[in-house]
């Protein structure tokens, strides 16, 4: 099952904005972080547009990448650094609170870097107001990976446990 993702979008003039999509899996149980530029271009109704399908860099997040993000947005660690490697790419995540014009934001810079070398890099800023909402977006996914029923018949979680003395 697929849900409704969390996004923002950072416009700007200039063309250098961002857009940060968060959506949540049911079948893989994993939350999947998609950061993508601004292209050159508007839509039809003068709208910025952002390159979801060309040079976005997307994360699978699990439980300790999470748990770990969490502890940055609650403030009980200064700065977040993540990075997956596969036999295609490595890609990295690291998050940390500013300030910036006495605003306090967090800014999320993806990289991406693929066999051939070749690198992407893509970042964004987000608000505290939007870290509040991103953090609920997080305990909603702790919560359905774990706190769900488990509808597989042959699952490997203890039903109980016999004591025999």
């Amino acid at each position: 099952m697929y849900y409704q993702p969390l996004k923002y979008y950072k416009p700007r003039e200039n063309f250098r904005g961002a857009a940060l999509a968060v959506n949540y899996r049911d079948d893989v149980k994993a939350v999947f972080m998609q950061v993508a530029r601004q292209t050159q271009e508007k839509d039809a109704n003068g709208n910025f547009t952002f390159d979801w399908n060309g040079e976005s860099i997307t994360m699978k997040l699990g439980e300790s990448d999470i748990a770990s993000i969490h502890s940055l947005l609650e403030g009980k660690i200064g700065e977040c650094k993540l990075f997956h490697q596969t036999d295609e790419f490595n890609s990295a995540l690291s998050i940390e609170k500013t300030e910036y014009k006495d605003k306090t934001y967090f800014a999320f810079r993806f990289s991406k870097q693929d066999k051939d070398k070749h690198l992407r890099k893509i970042s964004i800023g987000v608000s505290e107001a939007e870290a509040w909402l991103l953090d609920c977006f997080f305990r909603a996914a702790v919560e359905r990976m774990f706190f769900e029923p488990i509808q597989e018949e042959n699952s490997t979680v203890s039903q109980g446990a016999t004591i025999s003395g």
